[in-house]
């Protein structure tokens, strides 16, 4: 089974879904993961090419310890994500991604992140395998952040990542540029915490199926 893992940023697939993405790995599943931009609009006091280096190399050393090593970058601007995810040339390099590894299942960013960049990828993922003839299992994750932003009715599950979140924890510490990074760790690990104690585990990850 091969299962693609769709990310705005480098550290948006680690921070929604990195003890997911281990397990998986763990378990001997085929993992890829997309990170359709490197983020390099994430200080405006740095050069954005010194940016963009630093987070290809930090990307890979997370990936690396998550037990990836397939990781692809679409290189779409940061300051412009939201008019170049819909030209012609990105559908294209996904097309090519798709036909190359054939995915049985898709994750992909929550359709209502109020990160404009996070819910275009959801957006773009969902309009691809909505023209498909054969499609993949589609489901969601949320980038956690300290402040809870919309209430979701729809059918949720969890997977247990239990004996994955130190790696999970040691993945994020990859992201130094990230100045926020150690924020995101805490409120991860006590949202992990939370979704173990709903679903009777001690950490756990919330996933939603699209229909």
């Amino acid at each position: 089974m091969t299962i693609l893992f769709c990310a705005a940023h480098p550290d948006d697939g680690v921070l929604g879904a990195g003890g997911t993405i281990a397990k998986l790995a763990k378990e001997g599943k085929k993992v890829v993961v997309v990170v359709f931009s490197y983020g390099e609009g994430s200080d405006p006091l740095k050069d954005p090419q010194i940016i963009t280096m630093q987070r290809i190399k930090e990307a890979k050393r997370a990936f690396d310890i998550l037990g990836i090593r397939d990781t692809i970058f679409l290189s779409l601007s940061d300051s412009k994500f939201v008019d170049e995810i819909k030209e012609p040339s990105t559908a294209k390099k996904f097309d090519d991604i798709f036909a190359k590894y054939n995915p049985e299942q898709i994750y992909v960013h929550s359709i209502d992140d109020p990160h404009s960049a996070h819910s275009s990828v959801s957006a773009f993922v969902r309009d691809y395998v909505n023209k498909l003839q054969k499609k993949p299992d589609l489901f969601e994750f949320l980038v956690t952040v300290p402040v809870k932003f919309a209430y979701r009715e729809r059918p949720r599950f969890y997977i247990d990542i239990s004996e994955t979140i130190t790696v999970k924890k040691r993945a994020l510490e990859m992201f130094k540029s990230q100045a926020l990074i150690p924020l995101y760790v805490v409120f991860g690990r006590i949202s992990n915490w939370l979704s173990g104690f709903k679903s009777k585990t001690h950490y756990a990850e919330v996933f939603y199926k699209v229909d």
